[in-house]
């Protein structure tokens, strides 16, 4: 059975979890974003079609959930971290 206190630690991690997505998936379309116009500035397109503006969305459905997961990943191990060593300081 499942007491308030586990509940609590379910719902706790699923809302890091959920932030952690929300924040993934938004840097993940800002890196890539960020990446076409860079090598758009740094590599001139020979026409405005050939733009990785223009064909760089083809990766959106890469860096999305790949940010979407490791924003998953990387926030729920982030509070794992910062947990244990505020048990640890409390012990101390």
């Amino acid at each position: 059975m499942i007491n308030a206190t586990s509940l609590t630690k379910i719902v706790f991690n699923l809302i890091v979890a959920g932030v952690g997505a929300v924040l993934g998936g938004i840097l993940g379309f800002l890196g890539l974003l960020w990446s076409c116009q860079w090598y758009d500035a740094t590599h001139p397109p020979s026409s405005p079609t050939a733009s990785m503006m223009a064909v760089g969305w083809v990766y959106a459905f890469i860096t999305i959930p790949v940010g979407v997961i490791l924003g998953i990943v990387i926030s729920l191990l982030l509070y794992r971290w910062i947990k244990n060593r505020r048990k640890k300081a409390t012990i101390k």
